[in-house]
């Protein structure tokens, strides 16, 4: 069996998510179908993570199995541009290096972008959070230094019974401001992410930066671990899985 890895981007307001479901659009489900009809692949492609409705990527990484390709693996984003929805694009394709990759499994980090635009227009509402009140990005700023490091994100996260284990490794979390396009990017990096993880933290670092909760307010409920405290997470519109990271003996991206 041959095991190619896609680098793919997508627009996913139009989108159910990543995971097949039933009568619904989903990314897995029209990349699966395509690939299906001109490779002849038997089982669903494999994602580096399910993102959740609404949610864009850059970088998603994805792998499928086949006994045999019909053509050359270099060529395979040129026939799926013309073959795919015009919101669903595969970047590029490779073979890793060694059986035993998994485009989920063998990650090492994953880094989420999320933006906020500071004007409110309508050009921007696809792709960030807008039509918010003034926020303080130095308060911003500074809530984002707490979630560097191994801890327990239990309060960021939505309930799954599967998950038991809410320790994550963040490596990256600050905030930058774009002059040129009036925008706030926070930007995320960690091992692995819980379920609405990075919308709930923005939505508590945002209450924060308009003055409705403390830091220390944050802090204290960040530590207590108890995911009633922080409800309000933003707006799936301005989460983007901007890159996936494996083991430079892939040689991947």
């Amino acid at each position: 069996m041959i095991t190619v890895a896609l680098l793919l981007e997508y627009d996913g307001t139009d989108f159910h998510g990543w995971q097949h479901q039933p009568r619904m659009r989903t990314v897995q489900g029209t990349l699966t179908d395509s690939l299906k009809r001109f490779i002849g692949i038997t089982d669903f492609v494999a994602g580096s993570g399910r993102t959740d409705v609404g949610v864009h990527a850059k970088g998603q990484v994805a792998h499928f199995a086949v006994e045999s390709l019909p053509f050359d693996v270099q060529i395979i984003p040129e026939i799926f541009t013309r073959r795919l929805p015009l919101d669903l694009k595969i970047l590029d394709a490779r073979i890793p290096v060694g059986a035993d990759f998994h485009s989920r499994f063998s990650a090492t980090e994953r880094t989420y972008h999320y933006t906020i635009s500071l004007d409110d227009s309508v050009f921007k509402r696809r792709y960030s959070w807008t039509n918010l009140p003034k926020l303080s990005v130095e308060t911003l700023q500074e809530a984002a230094k707490m979630f560097i490091g191994i801890q327990d994100f239990s309060t960021f996260t939505k309930h799954n019974t599967v998950v038991t284990d809410h320790r994550c490794i963040v490596t990256e979390s600050f905030w930058n401001y774009n002059e040129a396009t009036n925008q706030l990017v926070y930007t995320i990096k960690a091992n692995r992410f819980l379920y609405s993880m990075v919308r709930a933290l923005v939505g508590a670092m945002v209450r924060c930066a308009e003055g409705k909760m403390t830091l220390s307010e944050l802090t204290d409920r960040f530590h207590k671990k108890n995911r009633t405290f922080i409800q309000k997470l933003a707006p799936s519109s301005g989460l983007c899985l901007a890159k996936v990271s494996y083991p430079p003996n892939y040689r991947l991206w």
